[in-house]
Parts: C-alpha cells; structure tokens; sequence
C-alpha cells in the first residue's frame, strides 16, 4: 500500500489544481459578464456644449473710474447643457436623496472650473492701463422666465488685475486718490447677476446681461493683505456684457 502513496497524492494534487483553475475561470468569466452588462447599462446623453464670446465693459467704483471708464474684457460662456431627455436619463443613476434636485428643471448648465468667466484687456485710453481675469468657481443661476431665457444669479468670485497708472502732475492733482504706479489686484468675491438669453435658432443665440462683484477691499499700491482706505481702492466691479452664443452637438455615455 505504502507504494501506492505517492501515486494518490500526485493524483489528488493534479485534481486540486483542476479544480483550482476552473474556479478561477468561471469567476474570471463572471466578472467580464457582470462588467459586460454594466458597460451595456450605460445611456447615451446629448449634452450640447454652450460656447459664447462678447465684449464687456467694467465700471471700476473708486478713484479708477474718476480716471477712466469703462474699461474692457472679453466675456466668456461655456458650459455644457442636460435638456430635459438628459436629465431622465440621468436621474435614473442619482440616489434617491438626490432625485427631488433634479425635480422641475426643464434644463441645467454646468461649467468647468478652469475657465474664465472674463478676461481683461484694457489698454490706457487716459491714465490707467489694467490686464486680468476673473473666475467664478461656484455658482447658481434661478430662471424667471424660459423663453427668452433670464436668469438672477449669485456665485463666488476670484478675480486678479494688473493695473498700471502713470500721472503727471496735473493728473495727480485732479485726482488725488489715485495711486500712481503699479498695483498687483488679488482678492475673493461675491458676483450678483442678471442676464438675458435670446435665441435666434436652435443652435445661434445672443445674450446681453450685467455683472456685479462685490469684494474685500484692497486699496490701491497695497499688497494683497492690506485694506487700507476703501475710498482709495477696489470693493466694486460692475460689468454690462453682450455674448454670441453657439451650441456644439455633443453626446456621452453614462
């Protein structure tokens, strides 16, 4: 009997490893099946993508705008747009918590964070010459009214500006406040606005609206920690802007 030992342990270490492989098959093959079926449970979304550029004019509260006004940036749109198909079929992947949001929006835009709300370019047409952008990372828009679209809206604001003044003497004088030489603008905001969004076609429409943010104030030749006097520096930005908006077709799987 000892002889046959050895044979029955080889057998049975054979059979192991039979059965060992073969678990590891089917579990292999489920898996795939299971990820099969979920990659098949994805819907494709139309999700139109909102591109818009205009110009904008800046109201700058403060001895700046005694000096010059407006300035000028370029507006920036871009957010892609869940109509209502797209937010049927989104909903049916938001928890239950999160269903009641999505509950009568007829649509919703979602913006990227990286992109500029405004970019500013505005050369010395008197004495004041400021460079920048603007950011709104966080914000909400409430519709009043569908068609015309128009929109009151509140977001957080970031905003950094270059601005260069150069005075003579008669300047300096005709507006004291005014600090004459560089000021580096870095400072968070609270951005009040209204628009209005008109469309001419299905994919072409225009929108005119107007801008208002609101900040820690920095007086002007100071750092970014200093205040100093309000009256000497920036607290308000106000800007009117028109956009040229197209729709770019666009669709994802979710």
């Amino acid at each position: 009997m000892n002889v046959h030992h050895p044979r029955i342990l080889t057998l049975v270490a054979i059979l192991a490893l039979v059965m060992s492989l073969a678990a590891s098959a089917t579990a292999e093959a489920q898996t795939k099946k299971k990820a099969k079926k979920k990659a098949s449970a994805k819907e494709t979304v139309s999700l139109p993508i909102q591109i818009g550029l205009g110009p904008s004019f800046l109201f700058i509260s403060g001895p700046i705008q005694d000096d010059q006004a407006p300035h000028y940036a370029v507006q920036i749109y871009a957010k892609a747009i869940l109509n209502q198909a797209a937010i049927k079929k989104v909903k049916k992947k938001v928890p239950k918590k999160y269903k009641k949001l999505l509950g009568g929006q007829s649509e919703i835009r979602v913006s990227h964070l990286l992109v500029p709300d405004s970019i500013i370019i505005s050369p010395k047409t008197n004495h004041t010459g400021i460079y920048g952008a603007t950011w709104r990372p966080i914000g909400i828009d409430l519709p009043i009214l569908k068609v015309p679209r128009l929109t009151v809206g509140a977001g957080v604001l970031l905003t950094y500006m270059y601005i260069d003044t150069e005075l003579d003497a008669a300047a300096q004088a005709a507006n004291p406040k005014l600090y004459n030489g560089t000021t580096h603008f870095f400072r968070p905001g609270l951005g009040l606005r209204a628009e209005l969004e008109i469309p001419l076609a299905e994919s072409f429409l225009i929108s005119v609206g107007w801008d208002s943010g609101f900040y820690v104030p920095q007086e002007l030749g100071g750092d970014f920690l200093s205040i100093g006097e309000v009256d000497r520096g920036i607290w308000h930005v106000g800007q009117a802007y028109g956009l040229l908006n197209i729709r770019i077709p666009y669709e994802t799987r979710l």
